[in-house]
């Protein structure tokens, strides 16, 4: 085999066994319950009200804004990396690799229609590896604000939740199905591969 792109859709479709495809929705829903036990500890300490009647002090507002500010910016970049990952994963090098690899061994350990189903994968835990370290970091803000009253005070400081919602929202939005994996591998594989060979 030369390319990934000869891999024909009805033997991707049939790598995608309900085993594989239930472990894989499995790591999503991991991904997306993460932030609940979170969640339930910020809610618990908010509800207890602020530790100090006088409430924080003024460089402890400084503070929190950096943090705030540094939090948001690190979720951009946590998104864009996340993002940057998910597409180097289907890039013509990798994707040549992968095929590189297959040749070399003598007696293959997966078939090409499931190496391509490795890859997605692989891509697709990446990227939600990089949006679970932004929530983690989003939590930590919101930790702190909550931990010194700067919560109750201040409804801006909810921007550091913003990651926290996002994650699993994210994975809401993009639970993995037979058709959105069928999807993936037609646009970031087939095609990609085929277009790549071409050239």
């Amino acid at each position: 085999m030369e390319s990934l792109s000869e891999v024909d859709v009805a033997d991707f479709e049939a790598e995608v066994t309900p085993a594989r495809l239930r472990a894989l929705k499995w790591v999503h829903a991991a991904f997306g319950l993460s932030v609940v036990p979170f969640g339930a500890a910020i809610a618990a300490l908010y509800s207890q009200g602020p530790s100090s009647p006088e409430g924080p002090r003024e460089g402890v507002f400084l503070a929190l804004n950096l943090a705030t500010l540094a939090n948001l910016l690190l979720f951009c970049v946590c998104y864009h990396i996340g993002t940057r990952l998910f597409n180097a994963q289907f890039s013509r090098a990798r994707l040549s690799d992968a095929i590189r690899q297959e040749s070399r061994t003598e007696q293959p350990t997966a078939r090409p229609a499931g190496k391509c189903l490795a890859i997605i994968q692989r891509a697709l835990v990446l990227r939600l590896a990089c949006l679970d370290a932004a929530a983690a970091i989003g939590f930590g803000a919101c930790l702190a604000a909550t931990v010194l009253g700067a919560m109750r005070l201040h409804s801006i400081y909810w921007l550091n939740a913003v990651p926290c919602v996002f994650l699993p929202a994210y994975v809401a939005l993009t639970f993995p199905s037979a058709d959105r994996l069928r999807i993936l591998f037609l646009i970031k594989i087939a095609r990609a591969s085929r277009f790549s060979w071409a050239r």
